[in-house]
């Protein structure tokens, strides 16, 4: 991958940053434009449910992310973000772009949906079914 980022002239563009806290964190989503993470389902290995995606829409983010795992769950797609092939770089370009350059996804849209589904809200759901 940093191969490639350095071959196309993109290592002033693109930093791999490793394990941060919390604080930052919370700073790099505030300043983000569009959360993009494309995990894929490996056998028994997948994203579980995506709650990164939520946390994103949580500062106004649109996302993007695979169609398929538990990203599904997690996101609105046309309304909060885009659920996308991951083999298809097309496909992923082309929502890139509807977010970054035609404002598709609006920011209310991802704070109402992060709202929904914001934990107190799930677990208090759960719980109720659990009591019935």
């Amino acid at each position: 991958m940093k191969l490639k980022i350095k071959f196309y002239n993109l290592d002033k563009k693109i930093n791999f940053l490793g394990p941060i806290n919390n604080e930052a964190k919370i700073k790099y989503l505030k300043s983000a434009d569009l959360y993009l993470m494309l995990s894929r389902v490996c056998g028994d290995y997948f994203e579980g449910f995506g709650l990164s995606y939520l946390e994103a829409n949580k500062y106004g983010i649109p996302v993007i992310g695979p169609n398929d795992g538990g990203p599904k769950e997690a996101i609105k797609d046309g309304f909060s973000g885009f659920l996308v092939n991951i083999f298809n770089p097309k496909e992923v370009a082309e929502k890139v772009y509807y977010i970054l350059c035609r404002d598709a996804i609006k920011q209310s849209h991802c704070l109402e949906w992060a709202m929904q589904n914001d934990i107190n809200l799930r677990a208090k759901e759960i719980r109720a079914i659990y009591e019935s």
